[in-house]
Order: structure tokens, then C-alpha cells, then sequence
């Protein structure tokens, strides 16, 4: 069970890369309303393997009567974004959104923007909406390459020196301490970019002495790239055994089973697809949630399926939910 919005349509208008391996997605919606507040996202629907499934990508400032997306193709994803890159120019597209997880809070303070690859596409309108209404910020946007990095070359234009690069491989790496030192004490971190760097981030806020309250982040919910592994999990209470299969999330593949599973963010940020666990064999489990405190992970006694999974093995949990049919 998942939350649902009204859907909507739209035509692609155009595609265009903007970066290795990223493409610019335009979208004119049938009914013409492309309002959104910055952090907004689109719910996509897309064709996977002859599977309808949602993803969600986030709306970057666009021409009047444009939603405009960027969407970055990753070789190790579960199919979304590679059907994202076979649009064209004509193509109908079913969506629902705009959807807010990310709003911007505007209250005088100064704000540090950080973006990680493509987790750039929130904050340009974070940081177009701080521009607008004066509020202090500094954007630092984070990459491995210059080629990588999309919009590096307008957003240097727009903002200039609120806008730092922060490129592997040309020796400017990013490092989170220093960053947060350079922020005032009453300052907030907005991010958005891969797991790890939002780990190393939140770290570096704790070490730091920083109120969450001003620690404002929105999680990719992918696996940064890295290669997934196939594995079992075991639901005793419903008698089944199911292969998660690479390319699918562990809650896919349960409901694909049958199993009807409570869910909402798909992200691992609201914890409400978690399960409890009751033994894990062969393999470990991977928490790619932001749900579960570090200790929690450590303990492994639950997973947010959304997200989470192991790296080879059996996994066995608990569900007090029955399928209709299985």
C-alpha cells in the first residue's frame, strides 16, 4: 500500500543532454499547470521489463509552460533512469506531483547549500528562491569531473561566488568539516546527493555540536553506483521464499509475491515499510536507509526494504500483513 496522487500527462517537448551521461527531459503537461515550490519532485511513471513502476525526479526552474527534469543514467540502477533516457521528443508521459519532501525554510539565517552529481537539481531552485528572497547562502556543488557535473557553467553565471565547485579530479575535494566551520553557528545545512556523502555530512553536523534542526536533507534512495547483489528473503509468517533479483528493491520484489506491504517515501526516509528481522545468513545486510540511527543499523534486529537489502545470502523477516493471494 502506497500513497497515491492524482495522475496527470504530459508530451516530452525535448531531451537534451546536459552532462556525461545526463539528459535535460522537458515536459509540457496537458492541463498546462507547471507551478511548484522549490524541492518539489515529479512521481514518473515508467516501463520496466513490462513493469509499471514510479520514480521520483526532481523539478528544476524551466521556461512558462515547461516541467523540466534532469535525470542522471546509472549503470547499476533498477531500470528507471535508462527508461527516462529513452524518451524522445513526442513521447506521453503519465506523473503525478508536483510533491514537496524538501521544502525550503526561509528565515533570515545563512544557509549552506550542498549538492552531490545530481542531487544538483533541488537546489538550483533552493538557491534561485534564497537569491529571490535575499536570504544568505553559499551553494557548493560536488563531483567527481567537470564533464559530470550538469549546469556547472549557468550556475556559475547566475550566482558567481555564492557558487563554489568542489571537483575530484581537479584536486578540490570536498571536506565536510571544513564546511560546516565555515558556516555561521546559527546557520542550516540543506542537502541533497549520494548516501555516503550524506553520511559523512551528518557525521561531521554531530561531531560538530549542530542542532538537526537545521539539518535539512533529501536522500537519493539508490545504491551511489554500486553494484547490487541477488539474494533470498524469507517471510515464515506467509510460508514463502522470494529471490530478490539485482536490479529490484527488496519491497518489490515482496509485493511482486504478493505480499502487501505498508509503504510511502520508497527512500528509507519515513521508516514506514520497516520490518523486523529474524536472522540473516550468508551475507550482510546493506542499510541504505536514513530511518535507523547507526546503533540501529549495528543491531540489524530491523530493514527498511524500500532501500535496503544484503549483499548475498538469506534474509528472513517478519510481516503481520497476509496477501489476498500468493
Amino acid at each position: 500500500m502506497r500513497r497515491t496522487l492524482s495522475t496527470r500527462t504530459a508530451t516530452v517537448a525535448a531531451v537534451r543532454p546536459v552532462a556525461a551521461d545526463i539528459v535535460q527531459i522537458d515536459l509540457a503537461p496537458g492541463d498546462g499547470d507547471t507551478a511548484f515550490e522549490s524541492g518539489a519532485h515529479l512521481d514518473v511513471e515508467v516501463v520496466i521489463d513490462g513493469r509499471r513502476e514510479t520514480r521520483s525526479y526532481s523539478l528544476i526552474p524551466a521556461p512558462v509552460g515547461l516541467l523540466r527534469l534532469a535525470v542522471k543514467r546509472e549503470p547499476s540502477s533498477r531500470g528507471g533512469s535508462a527508461a527516462m533516457h529513452r524518451l524522445a521528443a513526442g513521447a506521453r508521459v503519465a506523473f503525478s506531483g508536483p510533491t514537496n519532501d524538501f521544502p525550503a525554510v526561509f528565515d533570515g539565517r545563512e544557509k549552506l547549500l550542498v549538492a552531490g552529481g545530481i542531487g544538483i537539481t533541488p537546489m538550483i531552485s533552493h538557491a534561485r528562491a534564497c537569491a529571490a528572497r535575499g536570504e544568505p547562502f553559499r551553494l557548493v556543488y560536488v563531483g567527481r569531473s567537470r564533464a559530470a557535473m550538469a549546469y556547472a557553467d549557468d550556475l556559475a553565471a547566475e550566482f558567481g561566488e555564492r557558487l563554489e565547485l568542489r571537483i575530484s579530479d581537479e584536486g578540490t575535494r570536498f571536506d565536510c568539516a571544513a564546511e560546516i566551520a565555515r558556516l555561521g553557528p546559527d546557520g542550516g545545512l540543506w542537502f541533497c546527493g549520494p548516501h555516503r556523502l550524506l553520511d559523512d555530512l551528518r557525521h561531521a553536523w554531530k561531531d560538530a555540536g549542530r542542532s538537526w534542526l537545521d539539518f535539512r536533507f533529501e536522500n537519493f534512495g539508490g545504491n551511489d553506483g554500486e553494484a547490487a547483489a541477488s539474494f533470498v528473503v524469507a517471510v515464515p509468517r506467509h510460508g514463502v521464499e522470494i529471490t530478490v533479483p539485482p536490479d529490484r528493491s527488496m519491497l518489490e520484489a515482496m509485493e511482486a509475491a504478493g505480499l502487501d506491504l505498508m509503504s510511502f517515501c520508497l527512500r528509507g526516509e519515513c521508516g514506514l515499510c520497516a520490518l523486523p528481522v529474524t536472522a540473516v545468513e550468508g551475507g550482510r545486510i546493506v542499510h541504505r536507509d536514513v530511518f535507523f540511527s547507526d546503533a540501529e543499523k549495528a543491531e540489524g534486529t530491523h530493514v527498511c526494504p524500500c532501500v535496503s537489502r544484503l549483499d548475498g545470502g538469506r534474509i528472513t523477516v517478519d510481516t503481520n500483513f497476509r496477501p489476498d493471494a500468493i
